[in-house]
Parts: C-alpha cells; structure tokens; sequence
C-alpha cells in the first residue's frame, strides 16, 4: 500500500499529484492508459476522496490527465497541434496527423441532403430552402474524440451522400472525384460552450468550453467549396496560425 506522509509541508493532494506523475514520467501509466477509480486511489493511498479530486484537477489544468464523460480518467496523448497558415490549403484533418505519426479517425453521424437554412445559404451563395449536402462526424486522434465537425456542401456534391467517409479526406474525396482543391480560407473562431449533444459526442460535461471554428473554404476567389462548423476540445487540441 502506498501511504503518503501528512506530516510533510507539502499538501497531500500535491503529493498524490507527484506520486501519479512519477507514473506517467516513468511509464508504469502510459499515454491513454485509464488511471485508477477515486475509490481506487483513496484505498491505495489512505486519503480522502476530496484529496483525490483536488489531485487529479491539478493534473487535468497541468495537462497529464485528461476526463473523458462518463468513462473515466485518462493520461493525456501530447497536446495536438495544427499549424494554418496564411497560404492556400495544402492538407487536410487527416493528412495533418497522419505526418505527425498520430491516427486519426473519423465517425460519421450524419450524411444526408436536407433544405439550407439561411445561416447555410449565406455561407455557400445560394437561396435558403436549396437542397444541400449536410455531413456531420467526430474525428478522432489516437481514439480520443477532438472535434465534432459540419460540413455543408452544395447538391453538386450529393455523390458524397453514397460514399463510404469514415476515416476519409472529404479534401482528398473532393480532389480526386473532381479534380477540385481549396485556394484559400477564412476563419472565425470564438469560444462556446458544449451543449448536450457535443457534450455526448465529445465526452466532456455538459458548458465545458469549445472552441468553435466556422470555417469557408473556397475553390478561387469567388466560388465557395464548401463550409464546416467545428467545435473544438480546448483540452487536447489546439490551433497554430502563422503568417507567410
């Protein structure tokens, strides 16, 4: 049994706090692995269930571990990355961490064609009520859900409706279904906070705070080829913008 010392200055949540970094430092928990209960941890270590929280909230805001909804308390993969430049697309979600030796993969929830609201008809230069594609999926590196993503396509586009995209490119689909590929972008990005269905989807509680990308991406400097909505884990993913 692992007994941690109360009489030391130091508190005990921060020792418990060090004992589960040593941990992770020296491999005995491994990126991914799912730590031990609290009622776990308050038997190995003889504390009290408030010191267990305070222990594994110090090491969620440090970045070590990471909650996942109604599963559980993981040791977090290395902070995800990636980098947009102010320069024509070249990649894509996929291709991205493909290069960073991570896996992405993707699930589809929805992919059908339905009326475009007006929020859509505006994003893509048409009428409202026009029939678009509408495709919305979680993607995933190395199994932890990042991104909940809508993606809203004109009807020229419907042949995506009867293709297989989990753990596709839509970009690479698009490029080499069309020969189309993206010149350039434009983002706006703002923080919201997770409603039930992104909450579900992404595993975190209900307000946790996303970062929400409403993103136009165009074929040349008029033509729209299509835009997403992307709502973001703050705690695993993170964008990079650099000037070019």
């Amino acid at each position: 049994m692992n007994i941690l010392k109360p009489d030391q200055i130091t508190p005990l949540y921060i020792q418990l706090a060090n004992a589960i970094r040593t941990q992770i430092e020296d491999e005995t928990l491994k990126y991914g692995d799912k730590i031990p209960s609290e009622s776990q941890l308050m038997e190995i270590y003889n504390v009290s269930r408030i010191t267990v929280r305070k222990s594994i909230e110090f090491l969620v805001e440090e970045g070590l571990l990471l909650k996942r909804q109604g599963k559980g308390t993981f040791v977090a993969f290395p902070e995800f990355s990636e980098q947009m430049c102010a320069s024509p697309i070249t990649g894509s979600f996929t291709d991205a961490f493909l290069q960073l030796n991570m896996v992405p993969t993707t699930r589809i929830i929805s992919q059908v064609l339905q009326k475009a609201s007006p929020t859509a008809a505006k994003r893509l230069n048409i009428e409202a009520e026009t029939p678009i594609v509408y495709i919305s999926r979680v993607r995933y590196i190395n199994d932890y859900p990042a991104v909940f993503e809508e993606d809203f396509f004109t009807a020229e586009y419907d042949f995506l409706l009867k293709m297989d995209l989990e753990d596709k490119s839509l970009l690479g689909i698009i490029f080499h279904t069309m020969n189309q590929k993206p010149s350039h972008f434009h983002d706006t990005f703002q923080v919201k906070h997770a409603n039930s269905i992104h909450a579900q989807l992404l595993e975190v509680a209900p307000s946790f705070p996303l970062l929400h990308v409403s993103q136009i991406i165009f074929q040349n400097s008029s033509k729209v080829l299509y835009y997403n909505e992307q709502f973001v884990r703050s705690d695993v993913y993170k964008y990079t913008v650099k000037s070019t």
